[in-house]
């Protein structure tokens, strides 16, 4: 029966999805807008994240090695958005900026240190409020207790996932 329709199949499905695609220009067309008739480009689609993106760069107020090009003290474009978002909240209510890293050159990670220090008061941030530290990222996170308990309940799951596979293998 199923190699009867594996063969079927394309000389079925394919014509009859073609002829569809080809009668249905709106296949092919730009999504528009319901509202306004324009075409839903990235930005218009960006605006519901950029606030949550702030809010998580709020929280965290940390920056990495992601941030800056590699082997380097000088901060990439991503860098500079992040600082960009810290600084918003650092302007109304000062803190600290978490530089996250392994890297235990102590010159290498002083000249990234500055360099956060620099762009952040090149901005026009007043730095008396602001600390800037090499230091585990911010954030709620979880505790190791609760992760302890979410590792457990995953392995369990993927235990028992393993074993219905099993069982239907060799049931059939």
């Amino acid at each position: 029966m199923f190699s009867v329709l594996r063969r079927l199949a394309p000389a079925v499905i394919l014509p009859v999805m073609v002829a569809s695609a080809g009668c249905n220009d709106q296949l092919w067309q730009k999504r528009e807008s319901p509202l306004f008739q324009k075409p839903l480009g990235r930005e218009a689609l960006d605006r519901f994240y950029d606030p949550m993106i702030e809010n998580a760069a709020a929280h965290n107020m940390s920056i990495g090695d992601g941030h800056f090009y590699p082997h380097s003290a000088q901060l990439n474009s991503l860098g500079a958005q992040q600082l960009d978002r810290i600084a918003a909240v650092l302007q109304r209510h000062g803190g600290t900026v978490r530089y996250e890293t392994r890297n235990s050159n102590a010159n290498f990670v002083d000249g990234r240190l500055q360099n956060i220090e620099e762009y952040l008061a090149g901005s026009g941030l007043e730095m008396a409020d602001v600390e800037i530290k090499s230091m585990m990222s911010g954030g709620r996170g979880m505790s190791a207790k609760d992760a302890q308990t979410a590792r457990i309940q995953a392995k369990k799951a993927a235990e028992a996932s393993s074993k219905a596979g099993q069982r239907a293998t060799a049931t059939k």
